[in-house]
């Protein structure tokens, strides 16, 4: 009997039951409801923070994020809450835009000249920047007016039409993409990461002949076309 009792525990520890395998269950994000209080505080900083803190939730679970905000931007009592609930939900309506689909973006307009880099004997091609488009990759990365692409992750340019190469390669990279841009600045190369958005619909003239005002208006509308298709989605399912 003993021996049978050993072989059963030794049996459990390599077979265990079914149920040792299940998946834990999900835990639910719960709503913070101090934050949400904070919403409707009498300060307008402590309104800011909170809704702020309440995006940094929400992005933690999206889609868990997105239910809760929707029937609170509906259902809530207070007006001020609602709307900044509505705020917050289309912040992350814009999130899921920017990764779904699409093709990659930066956010730069840009020209072509011949570099000498550091430790390479072979003359290159660098992309100048010449525009950098408030709120796109690029501007969030630090990318300024004046800075020479040399390379990005492990590529470096020597033909003619780097521009276009370029720009070609970036539309077919999904937006959520992390690049590794090389800076030459000050006779040095750096590594400047970025993450690509998705390039607004509608552009099909080059980003040479574009104002960094035409392209900032473009992924406005197509954000709030997108948000508006889920909204009217979202409506339908109730």
């Amino acid at each position: 009997m003993k021996a049978i009792a050993t072989l059963a525990g030794v049996f459990s520890i390599l077979f265990p039951p079914a149920c040792a395998w299940a998946e834990p269950e999900a835990v639910p994000l719960p709503l913070p409801p101090e934050v949400v209080e904070q919403l409707a505080s009498e300060e307008f900083r402590e309104r800011e923070a909170a809704e702020l803190e309440l995006l940094a939730w929400a992005r933690r679970k999206p889609a868990e994020g997105m239910d809760r905000l929707y029937e609170l931007s509906r259902a809530h009592a207070d007006p001020e809450v609602r709307t900044r609930c509505m705020n917050v939900l289309r912040d992350l309506v814009a999130d899921e835009y920017l990764l779904e689909g699409g093709e990659g973006f930066i956010g730069i307009t840009m020209m072509e000249e011949n570099v000498m880099v550091p430790g390479d004997d072979n003359p290159r091609k660098g992309i100048r920047v010449t525009q950098v488009v408030p709120g796109t990759p690029s501007a969030k990365a630090g990318i300024v007016v004046g800075d020479l692409m040399v390379g990005m992750d492990d590529q470096v340019w020597r033909d003619v039409g780097t521009v276009f190469q370029f720009g070609d390669e970036v539309k077919k990279m999904k937006p959520g993409t992390r690049v590794v841009m090389k800076l030459l600045r000050n006779g040095q190369v750096e590594d400047v990461p970025l993450t690509l958005a998705r390039r607004p619909p509608g552009l099909e003239r080059s980003l040479l002949d574009l104002t960094p005002e035409e392209l900032m208006k473009a992924d406005r509308a197509a954000k709030e076309r997108y948000f508006r298709e889920w909204m009217d989605r979202r409506r339908e399912a109730e």
